[in-house]
């Protein structure tokens, strides 16, 4: 009866060993596992922080750009506007021209009729 007790306990024993062996292969695993996210993470936390600063500096330059753009835009619509004044003067100089030619070229006209009317007599 001694030697059956003596060999339950050590089977129970035994068995307990193995379970708590088990817990801690599971523990140790999980440990690793858990290193590996962890390294991960921060891995990758890192890769975030340099695209962070990449997509910072896109926009930077990107306001940037806007700017020198949005620049350029008020140039040349100014230039737009003088052009587009000289133009509009330059089309009322050239009706003028025209109509002052127009009344020259009659009167002109009139006098070559008066003068042929006058040699006709």
């Amino acid at each position: 009866a001694q030697i059956e007790a003596e060999q339950l306990a050590k089977n129970k024993a035994q068995k307990e060993a193995k379970k708590y062996d088990q817990e801690l292969k599971d523990l140790k695993k999980r440990g690793a596992e858990a290193e590996r996210t962890r390294s991960k993470d921060s891995m990758t936390a890192s890769q975030l922080e340099t695209e962070l600063k990449r997509y910072k500096e896109r926009l930077a330059e990107a306001e940037e750009r806007s700017m020198t753009l949005e620049s350029d835009k008020q140039r040349l619509t100014t230039e737009l506007r003088e052009k587009t004044n000289a133009l509009d003067t330059l089309e009322r100089d050239v009706t003028k021209a025209r109509q002052e030619a127009e009344a020259e070229r009659s009167r002109r006209e009139e006098e070559r009729r008066k003068l042929l009317e006058f040699v006709g007599k």
